[in-house]
């Protein structure tokens, strides 16, 4: 009896494609015979080139045209440490691992979820309806890859009407539609773009596997790296925005962009609108989380943070360097944006650990970013903690838009403390316990103090919250 022929092995090379691995044994199957594996190529990715020199019109198609589904894959070279990358499918359907679980190569390429894809229709010919590239449609990049598009079914250059339409892709790094509109690119608003099909068009309806590199363009490119700025953009874009349904706030601060390449060496939200990304290679993935959470916690706050007069300094999170309350709070909350997005919030017994800084130190731990992160963590998971030694344990079940629910309104409930000395933890936690019902006040309170006691920061004044109620609830009532 023959034994059975082992599956044909789908790997990669790193810029050029996928091959199917041949044992010798089933080299007759294919024609094909070798003392060592064979490797057979299969369709390569297609990559991008930077500019086309042709001139593109622009103009929106004729109600009653009759259209076709366009449709194709993007996807691009994921180097990040940090990120939801199972949210995302490879080139063969499979969820996304971080680099250090993956075990195949072709891992390296994930779906570049929600890039915009715009297609052209060529025309080589002069004449009537000619056009050498015009817009026949938009589509935005689906979490596996995919992108479609209803584009007219013929060609409306007359001198090629009896040939099938061709196309050239341009794709780039930005997405605008309804309340959502961000962009990864050199300047405000403006994206990277890389176009596909330029000097040898697509036939339809299918568009070949595409990957956001540049053709003959070095490895590590400005836009391979600005795509991974862009991957993790997606990830807390969907996580606050479209899961959670915080408003994005187009209409009042305008898109996002990340700036890359940045004047800075480091990242930094300098503006409701904007952040900077360093320029250290293939990013990590961290950045630009850790970054929009200043962004969301700043158009909470009127985008200047409520009025403090001086949001951006230096902070040290390696050294654990002590913060006035208000730093403390603001990059606790970007640390926690992050640990929100790729689940650490939510691991088994990740803030039970007595490491706190500040019980080493023996100060308020109002005054450290890292008892900020895990206290923010506690706020929204669903694990009853503990630390040694204390009274109450963390066991508040509220979720992510309930808290920033929270901190949107505690700019305007503790509007004289915004300028100075700043508004920080124990005004959130008031803002928490005075929300909501009467009757709810005193078990959430109970609620905030366990997440408090157990993070080490200390609000003095909180106690007297649910006793003491007159002028609050003549603010809340306005």
């Amino acid at each position: 009896m023959r034994a059975q022929e082992a599956p044909l092995r789908l790997v990669s090379s790193p810029r050029r494609g996928y091959f199917w691995s041949v044992s010798r044994s089933q080299c007759h199957v294919l024609l094909v015979c070798a003392a060592s594996p064979v490797l057979i190529a299969a369709e390569p990715l297609v990559e991008g080139r930077r500019r086309v020199w042709s001139q593109v019109e622009r103009s929106p198609l004729a109600s009653d045209v009759t259209t076709t589904s366009l449709t194709g894959r993007l996807f691009y070279e994921d180097h990040r440490q940090l990120g939801r990358h199972t949210t995302r499918r490879d080139p063969d359907g499979k969820p996304g691992r971080r680099p250090k679980q993956r075990t195949q190569r072709h891992q390296r390429y994930l779906a570049a979820h929600l890039m915009t894809v715009e297609m052209y229709e060529v025309d080589d010919a002069r004449g009537r309806g000619c056009v050498p590239l015009a817009w026949v449609g938009t589509a935005a990049v689906g979490p596996d890859g995919t992108f479609s598009a209803e584009v007219p079914a013929n060609d409306s250059c007359a001198a090629e009407s009896e040939s099938e339409p061709r196309y050239v892709l341009a794709a780039h790094t930005s997405h605008c539609e309804g309340d959502l509109c961000f962009y990864v690119g050199r300047r405000v608003e403006d994206a990277y773009t890389l176009w596909f099909g330029v000097g040898s068009p697509f036939a339809g309806p299918t568009m070949p596997d595409l990957v956001f590199l540049p053709a003959r363009g070095p490895r590590l490119s400005v836009e391979a790296q600005a795509a991974n700025h862009h991957a993790s953009l997606v990830d807390v874009v969907v996580a606050f925005h479209v899961e959670a349904d915080i408003p994005f706030r187009r209409e009042e601060f305008g898109a996002v962009t990340v700036r890359y390449p940045s004047p800075y060496s480091d990242g930094r939200a300098t503006r409701a609108d904007l952040i900077d990304a360093n320029n250290q290679g293939w990013p990590k993935g961290g950045l630009i989380l850790h970054e929009y959470g200043h962004i969301v916690h700043r158009r909470a706050w009127g985008g200047d943070y409520a009025g403090y007069p001086t949001p951006i300094q230096r902070w040290n999170g390696k050294s654990h360097s002590r913060e006035v309350p208000f730093i403390a709070l603001k990059e606790g909350w970007a640390n926690f944006t992050a640990a929100y997005v790729t689940g650490r919030c939510f691991r088994s017994g990740y803030d039970t650990a007595n490491t706190l800084v500040s019980l080493q130190r023996e100060v308020n731990g109002i005054h450290f970013p890292q008892n900020h992160h895990r206290a923010l963590c506690d706020w929204v998971d669903r694990q009853p903690d503990q630390r040694p030694g204390t009274a109450r344990g963390d066991t508040m079940t509220t979720d992510l838009y309930t808290l920033w629910q929270t901190l949107d309104t505690t700019d305007e409930l503790w509007a004289d403390r915004g300028h100075t000395p700043g508004l920080n933890m124990c005004d959130l936690a008031a803002t928490y316990v005075v929300s909501g019902s009467v009757d709810g006040r005193w078990a959430r309170f109970d609620a905030v103090a366990g997440v408090l006691e157990t993070n080490d920061i200390a609000c003095p004044g909180l106690r007297m919250l649910p006793i003491t109620q007159v002028a609050v609830d003549h603010r809340l009532s306005r």
